[in-house]
């Protein structure tokens, strides 16, 4: 296979701040774009995250990292980025025409752990923040922004469900994930950091690699 791109991968968990960072490298950084998770989050697979960490705690998985590389598939992630990485445009669900580039910025909460990625990914750079933290921007987004135009027993009930479900063992899965991603990146950025500081650690780490 011949690579035409550099994949910078941007890991962490909700909140940490991965879309901003990436949104600021990709206007600043000449031939680039940039690449999202999210986007396909309609054709994932993926278990419940309070079964995940159940089924650890019971002992029925042993090894979180089983259940990251054979429970969680999305196949048109894959293919677009294959695509995008071997040099040709594609338009991604958001209905974005993504034109092939020197570097692509991925969002990608799952590094280079999921099956297929580490083949495709030069770097991956995990943003290391406290879980509370992390928490508490989701929320401030989901009140300010994710469902402002919901009617309020909707965005309440939306909220809820989260906390709830991060009570419950999605919190707890989400820890052993962040200290897995912590293990496996290539660098660290600290996500208490002012963003502009942490766009301008990424672009000299770039251009140092160009």
């Amino acid at each position: 296979m011949k690579q035409s791109s550099t994949i910078i991968c941007i890991c962490g968990p909700s909140g940490a701040g991965k879309s901003s960072l990436m949104e600021r490298t990709t206007e600043l950084l000449e031939d680039s774009v940039s690449f999202y998770f999210d986007a396909c989050t309609s054709t994932l697979v993926s278990p419940d995250p309070a079964d995940v960490y159940q089924r650890l705690i019971d002992g029925i998985v042993t090894d979180p990292l089983d259940i990251v590389r054979n429970e969680i598939k999305n196949d048109q992630f894959i293919e677009d980025l294959q695509a995008l990485y071997e040099g040709n445009e594609i338009v991604d669900p958001w209905n974005r025409r993504l034109k092939p580039a020197k570097y692509i910025i991925l969002k990608e909460p799952f590094g280079r752990l999921r099956e297929g990625m580490d083949a495709l990914i030069h770097t991956v750079i995990c943003i290391d923040i406290p879980l509370e933290i992390a928490l508490c921007r989701r929320l401030i987004r989901n009140l300010t922004y994710d469902y402002v135009n919901d009617p309020v027993d909707a965005r309440l009930d939306q909220i809820l469900s989260y906390i709830k479900g991060y009570h419950d063992g999605e919190g707890r899965a989400i820890r052993l994930l962040h200290e897995k991603l912590k293990e496996t990146s290539d660098l660290r950025y600290d996500g208490l950091k002012p963003k502009d500081e942490l766009v301008n650690n990424l672009l000299a780490y770039i251009e140092g690699i160009a």
